[in-house]
């Protein structure tokens, strides 16, 4: 992983932690032993709700960063650059021309960019015991399904799959 200017204080957890996610079946088993419809599936990852939930999880990460380790929420952009870089080359074409074939919307690609990205810092910041969420959605996606939403009261409760 490549970042646009050298990390002061993040030191980086053996790669294959997150290396897995290039080789994941994407969405193979979508519709086999779901929770959901396919079409209740695009509605809910589709909708603001997933999107604000979403968004307050890596919020979590953020805001512990920034109250338990005030100098290392600094290097937070630098990170998600390279995370980004990373995850465009390697991670990404895949599951995109999976998504394709199977027809989904760009919203679910771009879902799928988010928690991959929130992921891969979710592990890089994890020795600093940020909060974790998307590593469950990750193993979702390993097993070659789709998160698509919460059941449950947070952090009770676990997430639905297609």
């Amino acid at each position: 992983m490549i970042f646009p200017d050298p990390l002061r204080y993040v030191k980086l957890p053996p790669a294959e932690r997150w290396e897995f996610l290039a080789g994941i079946g994407w969405f193979s088993r979508c519709g086999v032993d779901s929770d959901v419809s396919r079409d209740c599936a695009m509605l809910s990852i589709s909708s603001p709700d997933w999107e604000d939930f979403t968004l307050e999880r890596r919020n979590d990460i953020t805001a512990h960063l920034a109250t338990a380790h005030r100098n290392r929420e600094h290097e937070w952009n630098k990170v998600a650059k390279g995370v980004r870089a990373y995850a465009d080359s390697e991670v990404f074409p895949r599951m995109i021309d999976a998504a394709t074939a199977l027809g989904f919307p760009n919203t679910v690609v771009h879902q799928v960019q988010w928690d991959v990205c929130s992921f891969i810092q979710e592990e890089i910041y994890s020795s600093w015991r940020v909060p974790r969420f998307f590593n469950r959605l990750a193993d979702i996606y390993r097993t070659g399904h789709l998160p698509c939403g919460w059941s449950g009261e947070y952090p009770d409760g676990h997430p639905i799959k297609l």
